[in-house]
């Protein structure tokens, strides 16, 4: 699913380039072009100020659809996701000629899993109920989302609350890389994680979802290595059974502050 915003629509926070459709077109290597036709996925749609002219009533969106969405069937509102991304070091310099900045990957730099954006959820609508029409009706600026568009089954939007943990916005992204929002263990491929230890599963506590096995797990001095499934897209930790996880995931929001 697209939506009907191109890339170079996408305002880039790097003042060396217009737009994100630049970016694109660069580390994409020409395949994606910043045209009309190049069109972006904006979802989760975290930050108000990746497009011009949101209206006063905007609020961060997450939809999801599919047998994605049943991974997700028991979330609740008061529940919190963590986005995660694959992603690599980039350069950034000067170009010889009119072309203005060049970007492309650092040489040596390997890719790795990084966690770059947060929703607490606010509200859940099954696309095309009563409730969600409802919603929409009096909501009219969400219809630009791809969620709202086209025929999809099981499909679901999250709109994000006013706040998490009654400190932090309801939604948002990191705007500066930082070491403890890295998953990808140093030295591995982008899916052998580095966790927290009290993330190791044990009797009587549900795991992660999708790493019952134990062979996924290696318990190490100072942390728990995962090897993470790789088609995976929705991995769940029930608190209740690691408390944990509401300290930490905190201490990440609080880098947004820094």
């Amino acid at each position: 699913m697209q939506t009907g915003i191109c890339y170079s629509a996408l305002i880039c926070p790097n003042e060396g380039f217009s737009n994100m459709g630049e970016i694109v077109a660069q580390l994409s290597k020409g395949e994606l072009r910043p045209a009309e036709h190049s069109l972006a996925h904006v979802d989760p749609d975290l930050d108000r100020n990746c497009l011009q002219e949101r209206p006063e009533n905007w609020r961060p969106l997450f939809g999801q659809d599919g047998g994605a969405q049943t991974e997700l069937r028991d979330i609740e509102i008061g529940d919190l996701f963590l986005f995660f991304g694959r992603f690599r070091d980039v350069t950034v310099s000067d170009s010889d000629n009119a072309r203005g900045k060049v970007i492309a990957p650092r040489r040596g730099s390997v890719a790795m899993h990084v966690i770059f954006g947060w929703l607490s959820v606010g509200g859940i609508f099954k696309v095309g109920s009563p409730e969600a029409n409802e919603w929409l009706d009096e909501n009219r600026w969400a219809a630009y989302h791809s969620h709202f568009n086209g025929n999809h089954k099981n499909n679901t939007i999250y709109v994000a609350a006013d706040q998490s943990f009654d400190v932090f916005p309801g939604a948002g992204v990191f705007r500066r890389y930082d070491e403890r929002l890295r998953l990808s263990a140093p030295d591995c491929s982008s899916s052998v994680w580095r966790l927290p230890p009290w993330m190791r599963p044990t009797a009587g506590h549900l795991p992660l979802t999708h790493h019952q096995k134990a062979e996924c797990w290696e318990v190490r001095e100072n942390c728990v290595i995962l090897n993470a499934a790789r088609r995976g897209q929705e991995f769940i930790l029930n608190t209740t059974h690691y408390p944990e996880a509401v300290g930490w995931a905190g201490s990440l929001l609080s880098l947004t502050s820094q």
